[in-house]
């Protein structure tokens, strides 16, 4: 996975966090895709996915846990689902999220190899 993945020019950032929406903005311009981790949602998730949706349209890889995802999308609609989980849910509908099922050499082959094909979908479609 790493050589594919070093090929396609990897780019990972963290930013204080009184610049971060401005950092997500401006690399978001110029980037042929991006990659969101929905195994967590916050606020901050919401704000990311909602902007890229509005500015450029979804050129991304969506990637999660699988127990997590499960999760939240399971609580959907249910007595105790809280509303971030239901506005990203909302937000994702229709999306398709890669999911991994674990750290074992097999399901990390197979998200390894679904991964490239999205990355060099999305790729393609980006470059026409």
């Amino acid at each position: 996975m790493t050589k594919g993945i070093a090929r396609q020019r990897l780019l990972v950032l963290r930013s204080a966090n009184a610049i971060w929406q401005r950092v997500v903005r401006r690399l978001a311009a110029v980037v042929d895709v991006v990659l969101i981790d929905i195994s967590e949602p916050t606020q901050n998730l919401l704000w990311e996915i909602e902007s890229l949706k509005r500015s450029r349209g979804p050129n991304w890889i969506l990637v999660g846990r699988r127990d997590r995802v499960e999760a939240f999308a399971q609580r959907r609609g249910a007595a105790d689902d809280n509303e971030l989980t239901g506005q990203l849910l909302e937000l994702l509908e229709g999306e398709q999220v890669l999911v991994c099922e674990s750290e074992q050499r097999p399901a990390m082959q197979r998200f390894a190899t679904a991964f490239r094909a999205r990355l060099e979908q999305c790729s393609s479609a980006r470059h026409g």
